[in-house]
């Protein structure tokens, strides 16, 4: 089934203990308002481990509004193919792995607008993004200001594959760089992961 949510400028808060959205089919979340008051889905769980989208097999994209305030991943990909496209996955954080962004094995992440930022990763890896051993495809992929222990920005493990054509991924920071195996401000690529670039802006990221 298809469902369209237009947030029109308000926010959907989820209970402090459930995901705000668990898809089985089709969804799209755009924003529809033209004043300054952005929509948000507020995953309300900064306390609580869990997603503000968990994902399945089919698709869901993102148009408009904010995703924010999730306590594990905003997005959690675990399969199906994921579309941002305007809009902003920002101050989301995890003790795992991808506090904006979670790709798992079979999952498939397109982003041709919008923006990750402010999200943190504080005991593993990929601030904005982590790439496990699915596939993406970023076409001006801005990354701004994320944190992660072992990578900041976008996080590829090993056997994942994507393209990244132009973007800017700056002001990301990895706070664990001094681990032989991790570091990374902007991006970290595990052995056996492929990443093709394509032009792009990578300034003032950090590893300390």
């Amino acid at each position: 089934e298809n469902v369209t949510i237009c947030l029109n400028g308000n926010t959907i808060t989820a209970d402090s203990e459930l995901n705000a959205f668990i898809t089985e089919g089709n969804l799209t979340i755009c924003d529809c308002t033209s004043t300054v008051h952005y929509g948000a889905v507020d995953a309300n769980t900064r306390l609580w481990k869990e997603y503000a989208v968990s994902q399945g097999e089919n698709a869901v994209d993102l148009m408009g509004g904010v995703i924010t305030g999730a306590g594990r991943s905003a997005v959690n990909v675990t399969g199906g193919t994921f579309k941002l496209e305007g809009g902003n996955i920002a101050g989301n954080k995890t003790t795992g792995n991808g506090a904006g962004v979670y790709v798992a094995t079979a999952g498939k992440f397109v982003m041709n607008g919008g923006s990750i930022t402010g999200n943190y990763a504080t005991g593993s890896h990929g601030g904005g993004i982590y790439v496990a051993s699915g596939t993406m495809n970023f076409e001006n992929l801005t990354a701004t200001g994320n944190t992660g222990k072992d990578c900041g920005g976008l996080y590829v493990a090993s056997g994942a594959t994507g393209n990244l054509n132009g973007g800017e991924i700056s002001g990301n920071k990895a706070t664990n760089a001094d681990n032989a195996d991790q570091g990374g401000g902007a991006i970290h690529l595990a052995s056996a992961s492929k990443v093709i670039f394509e032009g792009g802006v990578f300034k003032n990221n950090n590893a300390v």
